[in-house]
């Protein structure tokens, strides 16, 4: 069973990423973290030591943010929950439009943003390491 916990930065060196995020170069480092958190809101879920997904939304200016995850390669079996976890939390956020990245080739990140009711508006050419990715939002 995983708990939900305030994300702290040091989590990050716990966490074995997806090969998609690896391969993108998301490793956020614990500095990177602090940022994001220090920015706006950030959860982890964890089990003891074990850090199964870090996420959040950070402000970019006010009623807009930036959603971000980093999730373990091994978090398959707690998805529902965090998928559970993760629409509430977008639920109750006071930002009128949030944001989110997605690598291209990545397609479970497209389906789970489709699945958090996200629409893709464009594509971010070479947009971070020579990669694509695909911008998506959900405005109220």
């Amino acid at each position: 069973m995983i708990d939900v916990v305030a994300a702290q930065p040091l989590m990050a060196e716990r966490l074995q990423l997806q090969a998609a995020q690896i391969m993108s170069g998301q490793n956020m480092t614990p500095a990177m973290i602090e940022s994001a958190i220090a920015g706006g809101m950030a959860l982890a879920a964890v089990d003891g030591d074990k850090v199964f997904a870090m996420a959040g939304i950070y402000e970019v200016w006010p009623e807009r943010g930036l959603a971000w995850a980093l999730l373990a390669r091994d978090v398959g079996a707690h998805m529902l929950t965090l998928h559970r976890i993760t629409q509430r939390a977008i639920d109750v956020s006071l930002f009128r439009r949030i944001e989110a990245d997605v690598l291209n080739s990545h397609d479970e990140g497209h389906r789970w943003m489709r699945l958090l009711g996200f629409e893709q508006e464009g594509v971010r050419r070479c947009y971070w390491q020579g990669n694509d990715y695909a911008l998506y939002a959900k405005v109220r």
